[in-house]
């Protein structure tokens, strides 16, 4: 029954292709879609809606802040679009996918850091410019909440840059969205953002949750999360 769906790690067009193709024959009619891949990556963010996509500002080459002189980019770059409703109502909707949790270096967490500070300077000025347009921030951020990286994307407290992080839980009332065999852990490292206008709208308590049935453990090894939108 989604009407918008963002996913992480897609394997160019014509896998995105194949996908709507998937949905359409289930009778899921999504055949609006954004898709930003890297030059010489195999994997993307990708974007597919019900409804038209009025606005694509979406950036495959961020720059990131680094101590070589070398410009060094976010890997999966910045997925930033916005859908029109039948009623005209406009959302801003973008995705992210930071840093693995891997690096041969240990290095992987600085990563994430430094693309937290980049999309958070992308984040102020969009908000900056939109004059209070609903904004909803999604993705696999391989951080949970207490980890610098999302303090670092939520912003100052108390300002209209503040994004809002909701908790959606699943079926038994748990948060977490990816389990690792190797350790025995369950982490919370995909989330949902809110902006000011966003969170006003939806209110204190807005539909959510973690897919939790047998088929989703097919699908990934992490758990989707959804909201709806209002």
């Amino acid at each position: 029954g989604a009407e918008i769906v963002g996913l992480s790690e897609m394997g160019g067009e014509a896998a995105v292709r194949d996908l709507q193709m998937r949905l359409k024959r289930k009778g899921v009619q999504l055949p609006h879609k954004v898709l930003v891949m890297r030059n010489g990556e195999d994997r993307g963010l990708a974007l597919l809606s019900k409804y038209p996509i009025v606005d694509n500002r979406s950036v495959t080459d961020m720059p990131v802040s680094g101590e070589t002189k070398r410009k060094k980019m976010m890997l999966r770059g910045i997925l930033d679009a916005t859908v029109k409703t039948p009623d005209g109502r406009l959302f801003r909707l973008m995705g992210i996918h930071l840093k693995s949790r891997l690096s041969r270096d240990g290095s992987a967490e600085d990563t994430r850091r430094r693309e937290a500070y980049a999309l958070r300077d992308y984040l102020n000025e969009a908000i900056a410019s939109q004059d209070g347009m609903p904004l909803l921030l999604y993705g696999d951020f391989n951080d949970g909440p207490a980890d610098s990286a999302l303090q670092v994307i939520q912003g100052p407290a108390k300002t209209e840059y503040r994004l809002n992080r909701l908790k959606p839980r699943d079926s038994r009332g748990e948060t977490w969205t990816i389990y690792y065999e190797d350790g025995d852990t369950y982490h919370s490292f995909d989330h949902l953002f809110l902006n000011n206008t966003l969170k006003k709208r939806l209110g204190r308590k807005p539909p959510m949750g973690i897919l939790d049935s047998p088929l989703s453990r097919q699908a990934s090894d992490h758990r989707g999360i959804w909201v709806e939108l209002r």
